[in-house]
């Protein structure tokens, strides 16, 4: 079925740098809103979403939020992702759910 969205596949989507490239481009590219920043709001927004089969990042939600501010900013930075290399089931180019912390911390 080429709708399903797996969680685990056999082949997961690749992000250039694999898990560390995808941490770093997170870290180099969420903004921390000022207001918030301002407001000393600051925590881990979990976000989702999922990898399709032409590796672009879809479907981008918040599973648990700290604050609309920060919640938008981590939502911005996911969309802004560039592409992975799709993963594979059945030897087929697969849609895989992501499940990602992004860490607001205030120096």
């Amino acid at each position: 079925d080429t709708d399903s969205t797996y969680m685990v596949v056999e082949v997961m989507p690749e992000f250039e740098g694999g898990n560390k490239g995808l941490q770093r481009f997170i870290a180099e590219n969420v903004v921390y809103p000022p207001e918030a920043k301002d407001q000393n709001i600051s925590g881990r927004v979990f976000i989702t979403f999922v990898v399709n089969q032409e590796g672009k990042v879809e479907n981008v939600e918040v599973l648990k939020g700290v604050h609309p501010l920060l919640d938008e900013a981590a939502i911005q930075c996911i969309k802004s992702l560039p592409d992975f290399t799709p993963g594979m089931q059945d030897d087929k180019p697969a849609k895989v759910r992501y499940n990602i912390p992004i860490n607001f911390q205030l120096r």
